[in-house]
């Protein structure tokens, strides 16, 4: 066999099974890659969930505050003899309800969005931003038109404070995503 150039059968077989190897291997590589990249979008797609749930409990909570301190404002004036008596504390209460269970929802969403958050001054914004008192909410409710601005005053700039945290968590989450991107690719 002077002259031929080749290979034998076992070695050509081997050639393929290395081939094979490398493929699969390649492939594996690839289907890693993808899962990761996967894995990603789904991480952010959470953590914008969290950051919504968190701002529409906020707002939910500004709504229920206010509704309290006027239904509080709307019986303060009233004798429990006047038939609309019964209607305003009927409200009052409702109004209650709400401000707990808006206050329990924005809670629970707090918590699950401080779980998804990697940023520790996105996270000690957010546990720093403060409800509206119930010394605020007690002086709209007995005070007057002024103390009652005040409030609306207070819950409009505690509502742009929670939508400029959520601009900004969003920002990072978006960085973060454009880097993940890159380096799964």
């Amino acid at each position: 066999m002077r002259g031929k150039i080749g290979m034998s059968g076992g070695e050509i077989a081997g050639l393929m099974g290395v081939t094979a190897l490398l493929a699969g291997s390649a492939g594996a590589g690839i289907a890693l890659s993808v899962s990761r990249y996967r894995f990603r979008i789904r991480a952010e797609e959470q953590r914008r969930e969290a950051w919504t749930r968190w701002l529409a409990g906020r707002l939910a909570l500004s709504r229920a505050v206010l509704s309290l301190a006027a239904a509080m404002r709307a019986l303060r004036g009233l004798d429990r003899t006047d038939p609309l008596w019964n209607l305003h504390r009927e409200e009052l209460r409702r109004a209650r309800r709400a401000v707990r269970r808006a206050r329990s929802r924005t809670e629970q969403a707090e918590a699950a969005l401080i779980a998804r958050i990697n940023d520790d001054e996105i996270v000690e914004r957010l546990r720093r931003l403060p409800c509206p008192s119930s010394e605020t909410l007690r002086r709209a409710a007995e005070g007057s038109a002024s103390d009652w601005h005040a409030l609306r005053e207070e819950l409009r700039r505690l509502d742009d404070q929670a939508v400029e945290l959520v601009h900004r968590g969003a920002m990072n989450a978006g960085g973060r995503m454009a880097r993940n991107l890159l380096g799964a690719l």
